[in-house]
């Protein structure tokens, strides 16, 4: 349990420069741009639900969703690395690699869901917030959607095979990453500092 005085000792504001929010929503609209989806938007409401929801979980090193009525990337990562808005959202897309459009699934022990989300052809607004605490030695970012890819009998292309054939060539933006999933669950700073210097993970 961290108390508030520690709590406000550890965590940096919420990074909320015009820069941050322009660089998650064009990252975002270029990954869409590939396959011929149309840009989304910033929304302030959702802003503040991704805020609210960053301030909560910064300091547990888990990646707990909120249950919110909104689609949800979230990411954790450990320093040195510079975990920014462009750096975060093209590890989700990355995830492109392990989609198949024709089954609609992901490839075995792969997961590619928040590629799946960013490219959903029917949410219209993203919005984000990138929270870093003890001394900048982590990142939590979290990614709202609106409205949320729904996985029912639905495919996040639409009619995919009209444009597939088209969007086959890797951009640079997409550039592979492979993750070291791990991160430790002791509450210790110092131990997580050393586990989790050079990790990240995504849920």
């Amino acid at each position: 349990m961290t108390s508030s005085s520690q709590t406000k000792q550890n965590v940096v504001p919420i990074n909320r420069s015009g820069t941050s929010n322009a660089d998650f929503l064009s990252t975002h609209n270029a990954v869409r741009l590939l396959i011929g989806h149309s840009p989304l938007t910033w929304n302030d409401t959702i802003a503040y639900f991704a805020e609210q929801w960053a301030r909560k979980r910064v300091n547990d090193c888990e990646l707990i969703h909120s249950g919110g009525p909104y689609g949800e990337n979230l990411f954790w990562g450990g320093s040195p690395t510079d975990w920014s808005p462009t750096t975060v959202v093209k590890i989700w897309a990355a995830e492109k690699a392990f989609y198949d459009p024709k089954s609609n699934s992901c490839a075995k022990n792969h997961m590619c869901g928040h590629y799946t989300q960013i490219v959903w052809k029917d949410t219209l607004r993203v919005s984000c917030a990138s929270v870093k605490w003890n001394n900048n030695k982590g990142t939590y970012v979290i990614c709202n959607y609106d409205p949320p890819a729904s996985y029912l009998n639905k495919h996040p292309f639409g009619n995919f095979a009209m444009y597939w054939d088209d969007a086959e060539e890797e951009s640079e933006a997409l550039v592979a990453i492979e993750p070291i999933r791990c991160c430790p669950k002791d509450p210790n700073l110092a131990s997580i500092e050393e586990k989790c210097s050079h990790v990240f993970k995504s849920f």
